[in-house]
């Protein structure tokens, strides 16, 4: 896997893609004219690189349309944790429990995609294993993604579970498939579609923490930041779901965060505005697609923060930076 995360966040390891490739071969599905109109190099699984997840995306779409078939989920269907990070894989061995299991999973995701964000959530009794990228889902090739990290994520609870482990409860962001690309199994789950979130029941134990206490207790307002820095592109990221993140009432967090002079305000538009203006110099993505990253759905409200942050509009920013850089060649 590539060394480290790459500082944009709309990049996707090119290990996610090797199921697919070897999906491709086995099948004798002509692929490589299709990548290379997306850039995505023929000898893909030589050397580990980062690539422009929009490409994925639409590389996925494009062999869809050719091929009539859900690739996302045949490819999902077979695949192996080993396969897609033996690294991850040897990771997951050391956990003694699916409760372990999912920090170490957490910790691994930007190391696989950096447009991802896997999280355990409850919701009344029930824990959930929810997953967003960063793209909206009317992005082409979208659902084959989204069918992808739902099956691979169904993988990895049976690695603690049992090998025939299905979930009870799935959603799906995306809208619902006709029922002849679904394979027979799925038609028995509760499979529920156009949610907020992506997500599979999380078979966790009932004293599970979504964050591990250690990791508070020891690395307290650096864990806040980097808690931050990766969920404050959801558009619940507000101080009752972080504190229910992290175990303790609402009070109790703002109070520890005031303790370390700052609100949960300032926490989250920290985190925001540094990922806007990052994801402004890549000029592939439109002021849409950003405000959806940095976790607004209506771009009115994205334009109005980064104004109040920044003094600029995103449009002048963006300017702004392509002079500079454009002084700088």
């Amino acid at each position: 896997m590539p060394n480290q995360t790459p500082k944009t966040p709309s990049l996707a390891s090119s290990q996610n893609l090797l199921p697919f490739i070897e999906y491709f071969n086995k099948n004798r599905i002509e692929w490589k004219v299709i990548a290379s109109q997306y850039d995505i190099p023929e000898r893909i699984a030589d050397e580990e690189c980062w690539l422009p997840a929009v490409n994925v995306m639409r590389f996925l779409q494009k062999l869809v349309v050719s091929q009539k078939e859900h690739i996302g989920i045949e490819v999902g269907r077979l695949i192996s944790l080993s396969q897609l990070s033996p690294a991850l894989s040897d990771a997951l061995d050391a956990c003694d429990s699916i409760d372990d299991g999912v920090h170490v999973l957490m910790a691994w995701m930007p190391l696989l995609s950096n447009h991802v964000v896997v999280w355990p959530e409850k919701f009344g009794d029930q824990w959930m294993l929810c997953h967003r990228s960063a793209y909206r889902p009317t992005s082409p090739g979208f659902d084959q993604t989204e069918w992808f990290r739902t099956l691979v994520l169904g993988a990895f609870c049976r690695r603690f579970v049992d090998e025939n482990w299905l979930p009870n409860h799935v959603w799906m962001s995306i809208n619902p498939p006709p029922k002849d690309q679904l394979p027979a199994s799925f038609l028995q789950l509760d499979i529920r579609y156009q949610q907020p979130i992506a997500a599979i029941e999380l078979p966790v134990s009932e004293g599970f923490h979504a964050v591990e206490d250690r990791e508070l207790s020891e690395h307290w307002m650096e864990s806040m930041t980097k808690l931050a820095s990766t969920y404050a592109c959801l558009p619940n990221f507000h101080v009752d779901w972080l504190a229910k993140m992290v175990g303790m009432s609402t009070r109790t967090l703002l109070r520890r965060l005031c303790d370390n002079g700052i609100t949960m305000r300032e926490l989250r538009d920290t985190a925001r505005e540094q990922t806007a203006k990052k994801l402004l110099k890549d000029q592939s993505l439109s002021m849409l697609d950003i405000a959806w990253h940095c976790g607004y759905t209506d771009l009115a409200n994205f334009n109005r923060a980064f104004k109040k942050w920044t003094g600029f509009t995103a449009p002048q920013y963006r300017q702004q930076q392509m002079l500079m850089s454009a002084s700088t060649a």
